[in-house]
């Protein structure tokens, strides 16, 4: 707002603070003390004049709020020759609101209709101890330990979700790396089990590495990996009211990898990875309960965002993502770097209704490339300038049912069809300048960053909107400039 930028018309205000400070000493290791904390705003006010009232939004008030802070203390401490102790404790918190309000057209008078908030606490504690057992072979054991406390509620048009959670996430590893020649190799066994619901999952992982020559080596690698529901997942209000889906079990995944890494000339290396990863437990719902308007046999977990589920839900869909991964990579040399990346992958599920259809973010294809370079001057004085371009496969969106959305003056999809909507591609490029100037005790720097300096217009989402009558697209944010000025001590 203080450099006249309009962002779609809405008021957005942050700030934020963090710190870290290492103590260490002599007999006792090393300590670290570490934190963080924000908090923001985004208001959007509607128009106090209904002849402004082009869209269904301009009627509303739309209030966001968010506040989090995080701080910890780490310890690090060698015991004797050959083992090191590393030991962390944090403490965590995140509270969200946002509150919607539907304006009268008479004398814009404000009614409530939306409400949600959010609360997340978490206190983790984690600790390894690596020992040095011979010169190929290292033993690391470890544990982490997270008291989670997780609160939700949201309600508009109903009670979509409301619940309160409170578990222990524990999870033991242990870990041994061998080497030997040109070979390294890495197996460990990862056990992870939640309190609250009684789930657990024990999950073997390995990987090689194999040295071909002086500049190249290849590398395999399995893991087990699970993972707990999202929050709204166990606390959806069902329409049954009878059930709930608080007792789901941890969604799991196999992961292969093949990768293939060579280091170039001019301090560069060329890597390549080609990955299959088959999910399974997924929720799905089997049994649909509600009309074939709002019916959702096709329904998965993998494709949500935001959204709340007021279906049964069974640990019984299957994903499947496969694809290849290329990195090329050139460390600062002369003042100049390079850092490119692309993907082509392919990510579908399987739903509840046994049928397979392409996953909401089957992009299909990823590209980032960075490239920058450094001008130095007299008095350790810098000036750079960087550039940054993103080009992302579109997301996959369900069509829009017109007619049920005008009756029900919402917007509903066409179940039938899920994701068969493919969203223009992803496009935007970052342009950053900057001044530093080195001192003996302290470092400034001046930058200007211009995200999508093209004023790239990328879609976000549809929607059926009340007061157009008719299906319209959102777009997200265009160009964003900001001024930074940082004093590095």
């Amino acid at each position: 707002g203080l450099m006249g930028v309009d962002f779609g018309g809405e008021s957005i205000a942050f700030q934020d603070l963090s710190f870290n400070f290492s103590l260490p000493t002599k007999k006792l290791g090393k300590f670290t003390i570490f934190g963080m904390g924000g908090a923001s705003s985004n208001i959007f006010a509607g128009a106090r004049d209904t002849s402004k009232w082009v869209f269904q939004k301009d009627g509303f008030d739309i209030e966001y709020g968010n506040k989090m802070a995080a701080t910890g203390l780490t310890h690090e401490k060698n015991i004797g020759r050959n083992s090191n102790l590393r030991s962390v404790l944090a403490f965590s918190g995140l509270v969200s609101t946002r509150l919607g309000y539907v304006m009268s057209k008479t004398n814009f008078r404000r009614f409530r209709v939306d409400a949600d908030s959010s609360s997340k606490n978490r206190i983790s504690f984690t600790s390894n101890l690596s020992h040095k057992i011979s010169k190929q072979f290292t033993l690391k054991e470890g544990v982490f330990i997270t008291l989670q406390d997780d609160y939700i509620f949201s309600s508009g048009g109903g009670l979509a979700a409301e619940g309160t959670v409170k578990g222990l996430i524990v999870q033991p590893y242990i870990n041994g790396q061998f080497s030997f020649g040109k070979l390294t190799a890495n197996a460990g066994l990862h056990y992870l089990n939640y309190t609250y619901n009684k789930t657990s999952s024990l999950e073997p992982r390995a990987s090689a590495a194999f040295q071909l020559s002086n500049n190249q080596t290849i590398t395999a690698a399995y893991g087990l990996q699970s993972q707990l529901q999202l929050p709204q997942i166990y606390f959806g209000k069902l329409l049954n009211k009878t059930e709930s889906n608080n007792r789901l079990a941890l969604s799991k995944a196999h992961h292969y990898v093949l990768g293939h890494e060579m280091k170039l000339k001019n301090n560069a290396y060329f890597k390549t990875e080609v990955y299959y990863q088959k999910l399974f437990n997924i929720p799905v719902v089997t049994k649909p309960t509600l009309s074939s308007l709002r019916v959702l046999p096709n329904f998965s977990s993998l494709n949500l965002v935001e959204t709340y589920i007021d279906e049964k839900l069974e640990n019984e869909g299957t994903g499947t993502n496969y694809g290849i991964e290329m990195t090329f990579q050139k460390y600062l040399t002369k003042g100049f770097y390079t850092l490119l990346t692309g993907s082509i992958y392919d990510a579908s599920y399987t739903g509840g209704d046994g049928k397979t259809y392409n996953a909401r973010f089957n992009g299909q294809h990823t590209f980032n490339a960075t490239v920058g370079k450094e001008f130095y001057k007299k008095n350790a004085k810098i000036f750079g300038l960087n550039l940054r371009a993103v080009w992302l496969g579109g997301f996959w969106d369900s069509p829009i049912n017109k007619e049920a959305s005008r009756t029900s003056r919402f917007t509903i999809y066409e179940v039938n069809n899920p994701f068969t909507i493919k969203q223009k591609d992803y496009v935007r490029p970052d342009l950053r300048v900057y001044f530093k100037r080195n001192r003996n005790q302290y470092t400034r720097t001046f930058s200007l960053d211009i995200q999508n300096f093209i004023n790239q217009k990328n879609e976000a989402f549809s929607y059926y909107d009340i007061l157009q009558r008719q299906v319209v697209q959102q777009y997200q944010l265009g160009l964003i400039p900001m001024l930074n000025y940082r004093i590095e001590f």
